[in-house]
């Protein structure tokens, strides 16, 4: 039973051998689209792709029956090879077709075939839902009226407010966007809308979906859109003000994958009037700021809370909340009998949340109680107007408490203590000099630590760095003992194909030139295209006639070995082989000679 074990072992390792190399000349072919949900004016991009061996013979491909559903706008395909496992060349094929839906509805792309050697290969279905172009995220407050106004060309640029009738001091979003019934292929701003006369401005990001392309439907032609940029604009006055144009140039043609027909065309933006409300009289407090429009909540407090008389203290307070907090005004903050309050120092930080301009805003008062005891500091008061509640409100928070100490009695006291505890403390036996304090100790010096560090650090890398130089020249050492094996190996094959024309095949051929030309010129031929392989050989140093003779020699075996079976032609190359290697093997020693 014990022998059988060699055997069943032996087995089951050829036949793991036997599976991998099938798997490595595997053929593959898949089909992937760019969209899965068009509109019926756009067209979807279907990429077939082959990989297979590249001894494999190329066969034609069936492409899938398009009657009805699908009309065929472009079509191309490539080629590429790349080195696979066990030094196989595979052959990569794409075939990009462009196809335009015929009709609504859930269309299906079906499957395409082609013969790789045995395999009949097939992709998968795929279903594209084909819907009518509908207009997408269209405003409120007539901010849709600016983007119907251009819909009669064919590149148009929209500006769209919310809201359209703010409050003074309100953020507007306004966002400018792109409408286009051809293909856009470059975008260039030529002009950015000039808003700071009426408007304090800040930048607002769009999101990656507002930047894709989207399709839209006005007064029953289908577009294209896409936001271009957007400010989040504060009116600094009340008033019918007028947002400026964007100005941009665009490349337009009729397709997306073609630039015959390509022009430049410039577009500006129509014109978007606000009608900007002043702030209520209604309920307004007394010597309102117009700045303080937005919904805040206020933050008071005191850096310590218990001073000396004539000490200052800081105050510090803390608005934040949604809008633009730059335009605040300072607190009201009242302080009572015995204390003065000086400064504030203020500081802006602003931000943004989604569309909504957000920031804080800080005021550092230095408060001076004169007065000990107790005092007792209202919170600050922030009036403000909240735009979307229509109404004012009062931003405050708890009272301040201050313990304020006076200066003399604190100073008695704390001496009082001292001397007592002075008293109670005896007198030392020794009569003489007190004793000196010690220097500091040697390990808690910091020579001492560094010391301690380097010693260690300076050997780890000196062992890395020996660890590394090993690595480097036993790869070197790999590298060319397997070169040097393959070399021999592909001489002592065409030594016997001279005697025996069986092994002296194109293949055989092809091999033993690619490892003479790695032995002897050091660079990795395998991979490379014959013009890279050209490039690589004459930048090593060797001289025209004989580069020219070695790529010509493989080029005929690359011929040879997909060609019809010819014994005398195969004799020839392999002698001719010879010849070539052995020119190439005293060239590269005199050239050693020489540098010796």
């Amino acid at each position: 039973m014990n022998a059988r074990w060699p055997r069943l072992g032996g087995a089951a390792v050829s036949v793991l051998v036997v599976a991998s190399a099938l798997g490595a000349r595997a053929a593959s072919f898949r089909a992937t689209v760019n969209r899965t949900e068009i509109a019926a004016h756009q067209s979807v991009e279907l990429v077939l792709t082959l990989t297979e061996d590249a001894a494999t013979r190329p066969q034609p491909l069936s492409l899938p029956e398009w009657s009805g559903t699908w009309s065929v706008v472009r079509q191309d395909s490539r080629q590429s090879k790349a080195a696979g496992p066990r030094g196989r060349v595979r052959r990569t094929t794409t075939y990009v077709l462009e196809l335009r839906p015929v009709r609504n509805g859930e269309l299906v792309i079906g499957p395409a075939r082609v013969r790789s050697g045995r395999q009949m290969l097939e992709t998968r279905p795929i279903r594209i839902r084909v819907h009518d172009a509908t207009v997408r995220g269209a405003r409120r407050d007539g901010a849709a009226d600016a983007v119907v106004a251009g819909a009669e060309e064919d590149v148009f640029l929209a500006a769209a407010a919310e809201p359209a009738r703010p409050y003074l001091g309100q953020q507007v979003t306004v966002t400018y966007s792109v409408y286009a019934s051809e293909a856009v292929h470059r975008g260039e701003l030529v002009r950015k809308p000039v808003l700071d006369d009426e408007f304090w401005v800040e930048s607002l990001d769009l999101t990656p979906a507002e930047l894709e392309w989207t399709p839209a439907s006005l007064h029953g032609r289908s577009f294209m859109t896409k936001a271009l940029t957007r400010y989040a604009v504060f009116p600094v006055r009340a008033g019918r003000l007028a947002l400026d144009a964007l100005v941009f140039d665009f490349d337009v043609a009729p397709g997306y994958h073609s630039r015959a027909g390509l022009r430049t065309v410039r577009r500006e933006s129509r014109p978007l009037v606000l009608e900007v409300r002043p702030l209520p009289a209604a309920g307004q407090p007394p010597d309102f700021p117009s700045g303080n429009v937005g919904v805040y909540r206020l933050q008071a407090r005191l850096a310590r809370t218990e001073v000396l008389a004539g000490e200052p203290v800081v105050l510090t307070v803390e608005v934040r909340g949604q809008g633009y907090v730059r335009l605040l005004s300072p607190p009201r903050v009242e302080v009572p009998p015995g204390a003065r309050l000086l400064g504030p120092r203020s500081r802006t930080a602003p931000a943004r949340r989604g569309l909504t301009v957000t920031g804080i805003r800080t005021w550092d008062y230095e408060l001076v109680a004169t007065r000990p005891g107790r005092l007792t500091i209202p919170s600050p008061m922030l009036p403000h107007f909240d735009p979307v509640a229509e109404m004012y409100r009062q931003a405050r928070g708890p009272d301040l408490t201050l313990r304020v100490l006076p200066t003399g009695a604190d100073t008695e006291a704390r001496s009082h203590d001292a001397l007592g505890a002075a008293a109670d403390t005896p007198a030392p036996l020794r009569d003489g000099p007190p004793f000196r304090s010690c220097a500091t100790p040697v390990y808690m010096a910091g020579w001492f630590h560094l010391g301690l560090v380097v010693p260690p650090l300076a050997l780890a890398a000196v062992v890395l760095a020996g660890a590394v130089r090993r690595r480097v020249r036993a790869r070197r050492r790999t590298t060319a003992c397997r070169r040097q094996r393959a070399a021999s190996d592909a001489e002592r094959v065409l030594e016997a194909g001279a005697s025996e024309p069986d092994l002296a095949t194109p293949r055989a051929v092809r091999r033993a030139l690619l490892a003479q030309l790695e032995l002897r010129l050091g660079l990795d031929a395998a991979g490379r295209t014959r013009e890279e392989l050209d490039l690589a050989v004459r930048s090593a140093g060797l001289d025209d006639e004989l580069a020219g003779e070695l790529i010509a020699l493989l080029a005929r075996c690359d011929r040879a070995q997909y060609g019809a079976r010819d014994a005398t032609a195969d004799t020839d190359l392999a002698q001719e082989a010879r010849a070539l290697l052995a020119r190439l093997k005293a060239r590269t020693q005199a050239r050693a000679g020489e540098a010796t």
